[in-house]
């Protein structure tokens, strides 16, 4: 009987990536791509792979954190050469791991690819990313044509529906040009 290989998707979510070994004894220097200052002390096992199908488990043994970066020692790994092999590879933990958000939060990651319409009821396009900023996030938004920008407040957001996929703006005056009727 043939075996067929199922690849899940989006079972991780990507927290970092490994930039490099630090010390002898087979310490590893994360970039950590987390707001949360103690994921990597929150958890057991990190995987880390070029990709998130080929990420491997291994047990996190001790996790310092230095700002945005995090010193982790992995255990069954104790030099130098040992984990050079990781280096320029991303970590990854469960995605069910994340912790739960207050009402009215979400995860860029959750953002991403939802359909933006107005409150006319008219196509504004995708979110194509989220951009960070210290005042407020801001949505990227491409239509095919054009990236327009969105402030994520609630004047202009009116909604957020992770079930449907869909998020209604109401826009300021100018804010968009012309939209797509649905």
């Amino acid at each position: 009987m043939p075996v067929t290989r199922i690849r899940a998707a989006n079972l991780f979510i990507c927290v970092g990536k490994v930039q490099r070994p630090i010390g002898v004894d087979g310490q590893i220097k994360i970039r950590s791509y987390s707001d949360i200052p103690d994921r990597f002390r929150k958890v057991d096992t990190i995987y880390i792979g070029k990709e998130e199908s080929l990420a491997v488990p291994y047990l996190i043994e001790g996790a310092e954190s230095r700002g945005e970066e995090v010193v982790l020692k992995l255990s069954g790994l104790d030099s130098i050469p040992a984990v050079e092999d990781l280096r320029d590879h991303f970590c990854y933990i469960p995605r069910i791991l994340r912790p739960e958000l207050e009402e009215g939060e979400y995860y860029i990651d959750d953002i991403v690819g939802l359909q933006v319409h107005s409150t006319e009821g008219h196509l504004v396009g995708v979110v194509d990313e989220v951009m960070q900023s210290a005042g407020n996030d801001v949505l990227i938004i491409r239509d095919g044509k054009s990236e327009i920008m969105i402030p994520l407040v609630e004047p202009v957001v009116k909604s957020v529906n992770l079930e449907t996929g869909r998020i209604d703006i109401d826009p300021i005056e100018g804010m968009i040009g012309e939209v797509n009727e649905i």
